[in-house]
């Protein structure tokens, strides 16, 4: 499972919101599946997206040649609703290692998400950047460079090699002196649309990089129920290339970062604090802003009551994971979306399943999500069921605040969100996740 998927232990996972576990899915070799009638049925290789309009049935689903699902041209529901969902299986070969299938189900409006890229899923070498760091700036001390979310310490004059998914696309280099936390020079440039498909090389000499003002500190203050887990300060381009500029990752209460003189066009910061509530929930809170400063933020005045809980309905005879939850925070009239996480195991095979719905299908007295039945889908593999008896080796149930709209958290590539670590927001925008884990059926560890 990609780590930023996982369920915290000792800390909290990271936020990827929509499709994080799709990103974190390497693509496998052919799409289509066996016959389903087959009394040996054996795990293969596939990739399979299915989409419903509306309260329809579920349809196989197509990617078209240019890879981007346009919901608004596809869906007919005059509510605009549909539901889109993929299936990675991986058959691994090795006796000692499971199987694996990972479902994502999204159930939306074209309103929350009018389109999808999935072209960073395919041919993901096609468009590269080589970069080459002189030998002064090596020299200076640490360096990192980003693409999306590529976070790379170049170690000799040998190239770098990125792979951004889409042009266009920012590239950020940082230079951090004397073991700091935090980079005292910078250096971006931005790859437009003729990029797509290309191989880039790029050479940077030391005095290309521009100085970073600060240092600025960022205090956290929490309320009794909180630990702060770690924290960090993002430079979010326009494309959604995201650079630390600062990070603390000891828990300690308080830290410093740095800003460039003027944000690139499109840009913002995004701070990202990952706290700790108890043994069986945490908060990931990022907020945006455009004028660097010392920060003070207050726990108290995070919302984080939300009492979600793993429910599985087996009505079908599989399992499909979902949600309850009869508590919410005041706060919580800006719920953008609730995410459920399944993980589990039966036969040898490794199943992980993905279920978000967002507020505009969720009605108002709404009390719980489940994964959509998409057994009856056209290619559909009776191998991707997950089994009744399937054993539960962890579940989460998340609720998405936003005080933007939806679409806030959906730029047009996905994998640059998942990659970033952090959604790309606006000044004075901020969102809040709230996560409750439970384990081995033993309930909320």
């Amino acid at each position: 499972m990609h780590p930023s998927c996982r369920p915290k232990s000792g800390g909290a996972s990271r936020f990827s919101l929509i499709l994080c576990i799709l990103a974190a899915v390497v693509l496998l070799g052919t799409a289509g599946c066996s016959d389903s009638d087959s009394d040996d049925l054996v795990l293969t290789d596939a990739f399979w997206v299915a989409f419903q309009d509306g309260d329809g049935p579920w349809q196989e689903l197509d990617i078209t040649q240019d890879l981007v699902f346009d919901a608004e041209e596809l869906v007919n529901d005059p509510e605009g609703r549909f539901g889109l969902a993929m299936v990675f299986a991986s058959a691994e070969g090795d006796a000692e290692d499971n199987d694996s299938v990972r479902t994502i189900a999204l159930k939306t409006t074209t309103a929350e998400v009018p389109s999808i890229d999935f072209r960073e899923f395919f041919n993901p070498g096609s468009t590269s950047l080589e970069v080459t760091l002189d030998a002064e700036s090596l020299d200076y001390g640490s360096s990192y460079l980003y693409v999306g979310g590529e976070d790379v310490v170049p170690s000799n004059t040998d190239p770098v090699t990125l792979y951004p998914s889409t042009a266009p696309y920012d590239l950020v280099a940082t230079l951090n002196s004397g073991g700091l936390k935090y980079p005292s020079k910078i250096f971006f440039q931005t790859f437009d649309e003729s990029a797509q498909g290309q191989v880039k090389t790029l050479d940077i000499a030391f005095g290309e990089f521009n100085d970073l003002s600060g240092p600025y500190t960022v205090t956290f203050n929490p309320s009794a129920d909180e630990t702060l887990y770690g924290s960090k300060v993002y430079l979010v381009t326009g494309s959604g290339t995201a650079a630390k500029l600062g990070e603390e990752t000891d828990g300690a209460a308080s830290f410093e970062y740095t800003a460039p003189a003027a944000l690139p066009e499109g840009g913002s910061y995004v701070l990202e604090l990952l706290i700790d509530l108890d043994d069986d929930s945490s908060i990931m809170h990022y907020q945006g802003f455009v004028t660097p400063d010392d920060l003070e933020i207050f726990g108290t005045d995070l919302p984080y009551v939300f009492d979600g809980l793993y429910a599985a309905d087996t009505s079908t005879g599989s399992l499909l994971p979902g949600m309850r939850w009869t508590e919410v925070d005041d706060d919580m009239d800006d719920v953008a979306a609730y995410v459920s996480i399944f993980n589990g195991e039966a036969n040898r095979i490794d199943y992980h399943v993905m279920t978000l719905v967002t507020a505009g299908r969720v009605g108002a007295d709404d009390t719980s999500i489940t994964t959509p039945d998409l057994s009856s889908a056209p290619g559909w593999y009776p191998l991707w069921s997950v089994p009744g008896n399937a054993e539960m080796q962890s579940a989460g149930s998340w609720a998405v605040l936003s005080s933007g709209d939806i679409d806030d958290l959906f730029t047009s590539n996905m994998r640059m969100i998942e990659q970033a670590g952090c959604p790309r927001l606006g000044d004075g925008s901020r969102v809040t996740v709230i996560e409750n884990w439970e384990r081995n059926n033993s309930g909320l560890y």
